[in-house]
C-alpha cells in the first residue's frame, strides 16, 4: 500500500529545505521509507510535520486527544504543535500546509492568541489547526470538501509500558488485521487486552497453550509486538525503529514492515 504518494518540503521549523541542486525537496514515498541522519537533522520534526498534515488531510483533528498525546511522545512535549508552527510549508498528495500566526488567524476570523497551520487543496483553505495557551483547536473551513480516508498511527517506543499507554495505543489498532503478521513473524497465536490479576489493563499473548502478559517481555520483544500491532494502520510512523533490538533481530522489524499492508515512515540511527 502506498497512501502518501508525494511529499514536497519548502520549509520546516523555519529552515528552508532544498535538494542537492537547490530546487524544492520532493520525493515520492514508497512502502517503507527510512529517515536517517545525525542528531539535530530534523528527523523527528519531519515525522511531526507528517502527523500534522495527515491529520488535516483526513479531518481527524476534531477528535484527536489520544492521537496527539501519542504524538507528543516523539519528543516528550505536549505543546509540540506550537513549536512546529514556527515555520512549516509542505505539500502532501496535493494538500499544501502552511504555518499561520495570530495575525493570520485574526484575518481569518479567529479571535485567539495562537499559531498553527492551514491546509489548502486546489488553492482553497480546507482546515485550520492551531495551538492556543491551553489546547489544540481544529476548524473545518470548507464544509463541502471530501477528506482522505485512511488511518495512521504514531509510535515512539516507550521507555516503559503503562496501562494508559496500552489504552491509547490499542484504541488505534485493529487486532484482526494485525494478527496475520503477528503469527507469521512473532509466532503468537493470539493477542488481546484484558484486566490482569492485579487489576491492571494490559496486553496478553497466547502461544502453545500459555497466556503471558507483555510486562514479562523484554523491551525488544515488546517493541516488535507493538510494531506488528501498529501495522494494522494504513500509515505507520515510528521514531527510532531499532530501539532495544539486537542487530540480529532487526530482520524481524523489517519482516513486519514488509509483510504488512502498511506504508512506513521510520527514523533510525542504525546502519
Amino acid at each position: 500500500m502506498t497512501v502518501l504518494k508525494y511529499i514536497g518540503i519548502e520549509k520546516i521549523m523555519g529552515y528552508k529545505v532544498v535538494s542537492d541542486d537547490g530546487s524544492i525537496f520532493e520525493t515520492e514515498p514508497k512502502k517503507i521509507n527510512v529517515i536517517t541522519g545525525c542528531n539535530g537533522s530534523l528527523k523527528t520534526t519531519f515525522l511531526e510535520a507528517l502527523v500534522v498534515t495527515m491529520d488535516m488531510m483526513t479531518n481527524r483533528g476534531l477528535n484527536i486527544y489520544k492521537r496527539w498525546l501519542m504524538s507528543s511522545m516523539l519528543r516528550g512535549d505536549t505543546a509540540w504543535v506550537y513549536g512546529l508552527a514556527s515555520g512549516l510549508e509542505m505539500t502532501v498528495n496535493g494538500y499544501r500546509v502552511k504555518s499561520v500566526d495570530a495575525d493570520d488567524l485574526a484575518r481569518m476570523g479567529f479571535k485567539v492568541k495562537a499559531r498553527g497551520f492551514v491546509v489548502y487543496k486546489d488553492g482553497r483553505p480546507v482546515v485550520a489547526l492551531f495551538r492556543s495557551a491551553t489546547t489544540n483547536h481544529t476548524r473545518v473551513l470548507d464544509e463541502n470538501h471530501v477528506f482522505e480516508n485512511f488511518g495512521y498511527i504514531v509510535l515512539h517506543m516507550p521507555e516503559f509500558i503503562s496501562g494508559e499507554f496500552i489504552k491509547m495505543f490499542t484504541s488505534a489498532v485493529d487486532f484482526g488485521t494485525a494478527i496475520k503478521v503477528i503469527k507469521e513473524v512473532l509466532g503468537f497465536e493470539a493477542v488481546y487486552t484484558r484486566i490482569d490479576e492485579l487489576n491492571r489493563f494490559t496486553l496478553f499473548v497466547y502461544k502453545n497453550g500459555i497466556e503471558m502478559p507483555v510486562e514479562r517481555f523484554g523491551r525488544g520483544t515488546l517493541n516488535l509486538l507493538l510494531l506488528a500491532l501498529a501495522s494494522s494502520n494504513d500509515v505507520v510512523i515510528v521514531e527510532n525503529v531499532e530501539s532495544s533490538l539486537h542487530p540480529q533481530v532487526m530482520h524481524k522489524a523489517v519482516e513486519i514492515m514488509s509483510k504488512s499492508g502498511s506504508q512506513w515512515f521510520v527514523t533510525t540511527y542504525s546502519s
